[in-house]
């Protein structure tokens, strides 16, 4: 019943388990109801499923904790029926998307990832006559229903697209900060060079 891995694992049952984990279970029935809940959410089933599940089962979601998340990066994917693309380089998004993700991630990247992984995809429509692919735009009524739809998106997608991202973003951070540190020491330099002068000229 739990998996091996967690390639299936969906964005929502993956933050209700790491929401789970900070539990403090005290009594043994605590404990067992903990268990079956983790059971849930790592297997998108109902109450009565989870019952059924065996003392197997509960090892393995010990095991599933210290197994390596996926890595192979899906450019791009299917999720309800919509065809997506991801845009993982900041050079793709227009500076109020790169807000947007922002202040989604300060709200806690754990229990916002499926917004994030909105912010950083966009749909894609088969092109006139069938040749290909191209991206678009959905209705402003229709996005809270297609951000909602990440929920259930899979870590096998969902994890090396947000690893990814997260790299070039810190990069570009990193870079970012080292342009702005050069800018204000051109300033300072040229800010003493004035004062020099004025100096000069004033005696």
């Amino acid at each position: 019943m739990v998996p091996d891995n967690w390639n299936k694992v969906t964005l929502e049952g993956y933050a209700a388990f790491m929401r789970s984990l900070k539990e403090e279970p005290e009594t043994a029935e605590e404990k067992y109801n903990l268990m079956i809940k983790q059971v849930m959410y790592l297997t998108n089933c109902e109450p009565e499923e989870a019952e059924s599940a065996t003392v197997e089962d509960f090892s393995k979601i010990k095991r599933l904790i210290k197994t390596p998340k996926p890595e192979l990066l899906h450019k791009e994917f299917e999720l309800n029926s919509i065809r997506y693309r991801f845009k993982l380089l900041s050079g793709t998004r227009t500076g109020g998307e790169l807000t947007a993700i922002n202040n989604v991630q300060k709200r806690g990247v754990i229990d916002n990832l499926h917004q994030i992984m909105f912010l950083i995809s966009e749909p894609l429509k088969r092109k006139r006559f069938g040749l290909g692919w191209e991206p678009y735009e959905f209705d402003n009524v229709e996005i809270p229903e297609r951000i909602n739809d990440f929920k259930q998106l899979t870590l096998e997608v969902a994890n090396p697209a947000a690893v990814f991202f997260s790299r070039v973003r810190n990069e570009l951070q990193d870079l970012l900060e080292n342009y702005l540190l050069d800018e204000m020491d051109k300033q300072m330099k040229e800010l003493k060079e004035l004062e020099a002068d004025l100096k000069e000229h004033m005696d």
